[in-house]
């Protein structure tokens, strides 16, 4: 890899650049950093937190890497991804463009509710991926790829999570996630959420 550039699409904003030629790198935004690897160009990074996305918001961001081919060709990868604020979320799985992971977690849910149960699926036909009821202590998945982890402290820490590993690129598949929570006790709660994940990796 001779370079990696990170920017927000909207206005092209560059928030960081990495020329590993010249071991440089910069970033224009005090939440974004860089990592160079002198063992291998490949550990390179570039990362950005975002924290001021509003409910409902989707924000684009874009990454373009420069790669130096045997004989001297370069070739330019680019990465694309759509951020939303949601209380479902998707990202790579172990740094794998190719597979990426779904997780619902009670963690979005308000702090005066605890969480009685959760149903990860895959709308239109609204499968269930995963089942888990806390008051049962119960977890069922119908995939091999997919897991569930009961917190027994914070019941807010449970999560469902399910690989995607078969999309074919520039696909996309929806996910959805369905918790029920109760309030001092007795207020039952229900919360549905969705996300659609999209294959955009692409040279």
């Amino acid at each position: 890899m001779l370079s990696l550039l990170l920017y927000r699409v909207q206005g092209d904003k560059v928030l960081g650049f990495v020329n590993l030629k010249n071991r440089e790198c910069a970033t224009s935004d005090v939440f974004v950093s860089c990592y160079v690897d002198a063992t291998g160009s490949r550990k390179t990074r570039l990362k950005a937190l975002i924290s001021d996305l509003v409910e409902g918001e989707a924000r684009h961001y874009g990454c373009n890497v420069t790669t130096m081919q045997p004989g001297g060709r370069t070739t330019m990868l680019s990465w694309f991804i759509v951020i939303h604020q949601t209380r479902l979320v998707s990202k790579l799985f172990l740094g794998s463009h190719d597979i990426q992971e779904v997780e619902c977690s009670g963690a979005a849910l308000p702090t005066d509710v605890d969480l009685v149960t959760m149903v990860l699926h895959s709308p239109p036909s609204d499968r269930a991926l995963a089942y888990v009821n806390l008051q049962t202590r119960h977890c069922s998945t119908s995939e091999m790829f997919v897991s569930c982890v009961m917190d027994d402290r914070d019941s807010r820490q449970t999560k469902l999570r399910a690989l995607v590993t078969n999309l074919p690129q520039g696909a996309a598949r929806m996910y959805g996630c369905n918790v029920t929570a109760v309030k001092d006790g007795w207020k039952v709660k229900a919360f549905s959420w969705s996300l659609t994940v999209i294959h955009q990796t692409r040279e």
